[in-house]
């Protein structure tokens, strides 16, 4: 078994990431509730091995990402369902949730739509016949493969802004360290001058 540790980025450097943290009501002093604390610790390791949250675009398997959210959205409505309905963690915890189920249910998302809208033909203009109407076809059923997988990276770049405010805020107010891969996720640090 190898002692290499996984980089983890520190939860005290977390807040310069965040904007207006106080407007939420919890502010850098408040401190968490320790059996609170368990269970966001629990969620964010179980997010950490979940990779369609930081993978490389070009990486990822569409049936894989969405079985992974399926998996998600139940750990987060588990870890709802372990803290109290004021906990901040309850909050993220929802946003995250949501993130996933407006994911699951656009049209990129599922295959078989997916690939039924890649099949659609068009038939070409008026006026056109003979080879000029199978490539006019075939340039529209190419266009349209590539725009739902276009929407699918676009949707997945969402779904994970959401999830990396989300955590940032949770790891920040809970004092909980992330590894390097999950915190790829995270808001930009703010670079020096602004």
């Amino acid at each position: 078994m190898s002692k290499m540790k996984h980089a983890r980025i520190e939860a005290k450097t977390l807040g310069s990431r965040l904007s207006g943290l106080s407007i939420m009501g919890f502010g850098a002093s408040w401190k968490a509730p320790e059996p609170e604390r368990d269970v966001v610790r629990s969620v964010i390791n179980v997010l950490e091995d979940k990779r369609a949250l930081y993978v490389d675009y070009d990486l990822e398997i569409r049936e894989q990402v969405n079985q992974s959210l399926v998996e998600i959205r139940k750990i987060l409505t588990d870890g709802i369902n372990r803290v109290s309905d004021s906990s901040p963690a309850a909050e993220a915890f929802r946003l995250m949730r949501a993130a996933c189920r407006d994911f699951l249910t656009q049209p990129h998302s599922d295959p078989l739509l997916g690939r039924a809208l890649g099949r659609l033909e068009v038939p070409p203009p008026l006026g056109v016949s003979g080879g000029g109407k199978t490539q006019t076809a075939r340039r529209i059923r190419f266009e349209r493969i590539e725009s739902n997988e276009d929407n699918f990276f676009a949707a997945l770049g969402k779904l994970r802004g959401i999830f990396g405010q989300q955590l940032a805020f949770l790891g920040y107010l809970y004092r909980i360290d992330l590894e390097k891969d999950l915190a790829s996720i995270l808001p930009p640090e703010p670079r020096k001058g602004d």
